[in-house]
């Protein structure tokens, strides 16, 4: 069962900025694919500053993030600037185990296309939690009225390949060469994948 919170809840921590511009879709309390129930909200600074460590440590792990693709917390949040930063927290415990970031698209010219990174705690990965980190990305991108997402993953990460074809709605429509480098110093490419989030009247 899915629970929509009434309204915004902001606080002194969350991101004001972003919060004033986001319709009421959370917080959204729910549950993951093994049960457990979860809670959906802005993420707060100390969140934010999570998501990146996060990152950080699957890059070092040549998992899924590039090893030069952020050379700070500074460029990172400079990276995301204009989008929408999401928690997936533990409803017990307040934990945070997952992150989504909606950002604005590189690959459109304008502000309406969507591009989203997802992070999800190593300890919490193969438990369902990346499918539903996309899952709910896309449904809250259309309530933000992008009108697309395009996704680029890099070509050895299956795991998250796996995923976004098993959404549905994707199709590929590119690959990048040069996609990134991963931690041992070898190049990845990256394939570019494609959803049209309009919906019809």
């Amino acid at each position: 069962m899915v629970y929509i919170g009434v309204g915004l809840q902001t606080s002194e921590k969350m991101i004001i900025q972003q919060a004033a511009r986001v319709p009421p879709i959370v917080p959204l309390i729910t549950s993951l694919p093994d049960g457990r129930e979860v809670v959906v909200d802005f993420m707060t600074e100390s969140q934010l500053s999570a998501t990146f460590a996060m990152i950080q440590e699957a890059a070092k792990n040549s998992n899924g993030f590039g090893i030069t693709e952020f050379s700070s917390e500074k460029v990172f949040r400079r990276e995301i600037e204009g989008g929408y930063s999401f928690a997936i927290t533990r409803k017990d415990s307040g934990e945070l185990i997952a992150g989504f970031i909606i950002a604005i698209s590189k690959f459109y010219r304008g502000t309406k296309v969507a591009d989203p990174f997802i992070i999800v705690k190593k300890s919490e990965r193969r438990k369902g939690v990346g499918d539903f980190c996309l899952r709910t990305a896309v449904n809250f991108a259309a309530d933000l009225e992008f009108i697309a997402m395009y996704v680029d993953c890099f070509s050895n990460n299956k795991g998250m390949t796996r995923i976004i074809e098993k959404h549905g709605g994707f199709a590929r429509c590119g690959f990048l060469p040069m996609g990134g480098q991963l931690s041992d110093g070898t190049y990845v490419g990256s394939i570019i994948f494609y959803k049209d989030l309009r919906r019809e009247e």
